[in-house]
């Protein structure tokens, strides 16, 4: 079973190097979407959570950041400790986890359940996968020091299927084309698991 996930988060990390159980390093989560499949690429599960304010300040810089709205939030948000209650039952179920930029991703979740006290053991147990990494060398995009740099989601999806997909920077629609971008580098062996 696949799970792919994607955050929104109200800013960026102080620094990359730091643990998730830094809670002053990692941004608040601002927004968590994942789809859950069966091996055989059959959506089991979608889901998109926005999360209530209260653990962040939901200014219209921070929320348009996020591809989100003050309608939206007042109107979806939920409970950050029962967001993050039902992403961890999910991950329960699942062997492979994926996310465009895994670091960030995975990071801002366990930083919030850190800062709870939400045990957040099945990311521990999981076969992880970056699909930003993984797709670097099937996008070859010259880099520093003659390397390739990593692709953006909207980049991927550029290479893969010739148009760009909407509403960038919004957790949902970036769990769609990082779905949608891995089961295509699969189908063409760009990458195997």
């Amino acid at each position: 079973m696949y799970l792919i996930f994607q955050v929104s988060a109200a800013g960026a990390p102080k620094n990359w190097n730091r643990p998730h159980n830094d809670p002053f390093n990692w941004p608040r989560l601002v927004h968590l979407a994942w789809l859950h499949y069966d091996k055989k690429g059959e959506l089991l599960k979608s889901t998109s959570r926005i999360i209530k304010p209260g653990n962040y300040e939901a200014s219209d810089q921070v929320l348009g950041s996020c591809g989100l709205t003050m309608e939206e939030v007042e109107k979806e948000g939920v409970e950050l400790k029962n967001v993050l209650n039902e992403f961890i039952e999910d991950l329960r179920n699942c062997e492979y986890l994926f996310s465009h930029n895994l670091s960030l991703s995975e990071n801002v979740v366990r930083a919030e359940c850190h800062r709870i006290r939400l045990a957040d053991g099945p990311f521990d147990y999981l076969d992880k996968y970056c699909i930003m990494r993984e797709a670097t060398h099937f996008c070859k995009l010259p880099g520093r020091g003659g390397k390739y740099k990593w692709p953006s989601l909207q980049e991927l999806h550029i290479l893969l299927f010739k148009s760009k997909y909407a509403k960038g920077n919004n957790a949902w629609s970036n769990v769609i084309a990082s779905s949608s971008c891995l089961f295509e580098l699969l189908k063409i062996d760009a990458i195997e698991l």
